[in-house]
């Protein structure tokens, strides 16, 4: 889905209730990134709070041309960080969020390359959190060519609370 193009009343993929009590909620994902037109990048995973909006999002970034690795970065409201700075497209990973007590724990693992990355990261003690995982292409119709676009695939998704 290009942006521009959503409807604000879809329903994120992956929705459930989940707060920052000292209940521990999980969330795990393999997927692989596919395409992103350059340069620009693509959503796939998000810890939101319905009240404040995007608490954390987990994004690839083209950065230019067709045989340069992506950057899978996690992002939040104090910028972003590096995971895994040499991702090649079609890679497997796997993504464990974990929630409780005001913060979330992180595991990513690149399938391939092997690649890990993990940190406790805080979470605002909002008592509407969830999880998001989708492909939210961050082109744009009016300044991007028509056939630019994103695309992952999910090979698995689990979530428990």
């Amino acid at each position: 889905m290009r942006q521009g193009d959503e409807n604000p009343n879809d329903k994120p993929e992956c929705c459930c209730n989940k707060s920052a009590d000292s209940v521990q909620h999980d969330f795990n994902l393999t997927a692989k990134i596919d395409f992103v037109s350059s340069p620009r990048f693509v959503i796939f995973s998000q810890v939101f709070a319905a009240s404040e909006g995007c608490q954390y999002n987990f994004r690839a970034i083209n950065l230019g041309g067709t045989n340069n690795p992506y950057s899978i970065y996690v992002c939040g409201q104090s910028g972003c960080v590096e995971m895994d700075g040499h991702y090649v497209p079609g890679s497997l990973f796997t993504l464990q969020l974990s929630a409780s007590n005001n913060v979330v724990k992180v595991n990513y693992k690149n399938l391939v390359s092997q690649a890990v990355w993990q940190k406790d990261m805080p979470l605002v003690p909002y008592n509407d959190y969830y999880y998001k995982a989708g492909s939210y292409c961050q082109v744009t119709t009016s300044t991007d060519p028509a056939n630019a676009y994103c695309q992952v695939t999910f090979n698995a998704l689990s979530v428990t609370w």
